[in-house]
């Protein structure tokens, strides 16, 4: 089985940054796809997705064993068996994987062996809550957490409403502490953490340190079905404007709102505007069945 690494070669040629604000690169990133023939290449966004579940599902022990016996069809399906069985229009785990891949090949600066709340999924009809990722880094000498949530809807306003319900709960105090013990204890310190940040993640989890001395950063996948995307046929200079146009709106509205968040908190939104997000899922779900 190769390494996750062999997948980048695939991301950049399927999924593009786009720069709508050079000077908040911290704030919100925006990516989109390509077209072929006329089509946005959605197909093969969905092939790429498929081919990533391994590296999302399962654990890094889990991937090296089956990597040695080099079984990569029995670690697939071992990676789909992972995947709930919820209804298109309420899973959440096909986001989650989009954002994986988003943290891993298109913002370069962290470490991409992080866990996925899919990876600790005990029961295929378990739909688990709270936060769908965790990673940690150290900026300006400071512990920061990366606690992700993913939004995978057809609608932008959809999505903005359902993530500040999901950050308005999961950042309360007793909730968050909680949901540190399940996916800070698993953020898998030993494969890609150095030892400085592995003890600054002890102090925070096990020492008592108080939730106010650590920097939580919590990156927001939201997909939507685009106009623009819709109404161009190639990425020319005609579909970049009107994208441009249509991002600035979307991330306007969104500062626009009150997310009542502790000053500890701050949000990268990440941004991907498809074509037809229900055909994406529908077919996704139709791998799934085929490999389980």
């Amino acid at each position: 089985m190769p390494s996750l690494d062999s997948l980048k070669p695939f991301v950049d040629e399927i999924i593009f940054t786009f720069d709508v604000d050079a000077n908040r690169p911290d704030r919100s990133a925006c990516f989109h796809l390509d077209y072929c023939n006329g089509i946005y290449r959605e197909k093969d966004f969905t092939k790429l997705l498929r081919d990533s579940i391994e590296y999302f599902a399962l654990t890094h022990d889990e991937f090296e064993d089956f990597r040695a016996k080099g079984d990569l069809v029995t670690a697939r399906r071992w990676a789909w068996s992972r995947i709930s069985t919820a209804r298109k229009d309420k899973k959440g785990d096909y986001g989650e994987l989009l954002l994986f891949l988003l943290l891993c090949f298109k913002m370069p600066r962290h470490v991409p062996r992080f866990v996925t709340k899919v990876r600790l999924r005990s029961s295929r009809g378990e739909q688990i809550k709270g936060f769908d990722c965790a990673h940690v880094t150290l900026e300006n000498n400071q512990l920061c957490l990366w606690l992700g949530e993913a939004k995978f809807h057809q609608s932008m306003s959809t999505g903005i409403s359902s993530a500040m319900q999901s950050l308005k709960e999961h950042s309360k105090a007793d909730y968050l502490t909680n949901e540190l013990r399940i996916l800070g204890a698993n953020c898998e310190a030993n494969h890609g953490i150095n030892e400085r940040i592995s003890s600054e993640l002890d102090a925070a989890l096990n020492k008592g340190r108080s939730l106010d001395r650590i920097n939580f950063k919590v990156p927001i996948l939201l997909t939507y079905d685009s106009a623009c995307v819709a109404s161009n046929t190639s990425v020319c200079a005609h579909f970049r404007n009107q994208l441009k146009t249509e991002i600035q709106g979307h991330l306007q509205n969104i500062e626009s709102k009150n997310w009542d968040l502790p000053s500890n908190f701050s949000l990268l939104f990440c941004l991907v505007p498809l074509h037809t997000v229900a055909k994406i899922k529908t077919d996704l779900e139709k791998i799934e069945e085929a490999m389980l």
